[in-house]
C-alpha cells in the first residue's frame, strides 16, 4: 500500500484518536504483508513513540504508561513469571491493589485471552510502547539478578 492509498496522512493530525479508516487500512496492509497491525500503524504514522502511544490510547480507550509510570508499578511475577512476561511482551503489575496488564500490542487478542485464562482474575488493561517494555524488562532482569 502506498502513501497515496491512505485517505489522509496520519501524521498530519497531531492529536486525538486515530480515524477508523486508518486502522482499517493498516489492518489490510498488515494482513497482506504478514505483519502485526501495531507495527504497520506505528510505522505508517511516523510519530514519536510517546505521541503514537498517546493517540493509540485515545483510540482504544486504554491508559498509556510511559517509562516513569512503569517504574512506579510493582510487577506481579508470581502470577506471570518474568520469562513468560518477556516472551509474551506484556507484564502484570499491581497498581493500588488492582491487577493490571500492560501490553505493547493491544491488537493481539489471542495474547489477551491467554492472560485472562492464565490469571483467572479480573484485569485492567494498559499499553506502553514496545521500547518501554524492553527497557522495563532489562531493569527488572538486573534487579532479579541482584
Amino acid at each position: 500500500m502506498t502513501q497515496a492509498e491512505f485517505a489522509t496522512d496520519p501524521a498530519s493530525a497531531s492529536s486525538g484518536p486515530f480515524p477508523s479508516l486508518w486502522l482499517e487500512q493498516a489492518r489490510t496492509r498488515a494482513s497482506h504483508e504478514g505483519r502485526k497491525l501495531i507495527e504497520v500503524l506505528d510505522e505508517r504514522t511516523n510519530l514519536p513513540p510517546a505521541q503514537f502511544m498517546a493517540r493509540l490510547g485515545q483510540t482504544l480507550n486504554y491508559p498509556v504508561f510511559d517509562m516513569e509510570a512503569l517504574y512506579r508499578l510493582q510487577p506481579a511475577f508470581d502470577l506471570l513469571p518474568f520469562t513468560d512476561a518477556m516472551q509474551k511482551n506484556c507484564v502484570l503489575v499491581r497498581d493500588d491493589n488492582a491487577l493490571l496488564c500492560v501490553l505493547a500490542d493491544p491488537f493481539d487478542l489471542a495474547l489477551q485471552a491467554w492472560i485472562e485464562t492464565r490469571c483467572n482474575v479480573l484485569l485492567a488493561w494498559g499499553i506502553t510502547h514496545s521500547n518501554n517494555l524492553s527497557a522495563f524488562f532489562a531493569m527488572q532482569e538486573e534487579t532479579l539478578r541482584a
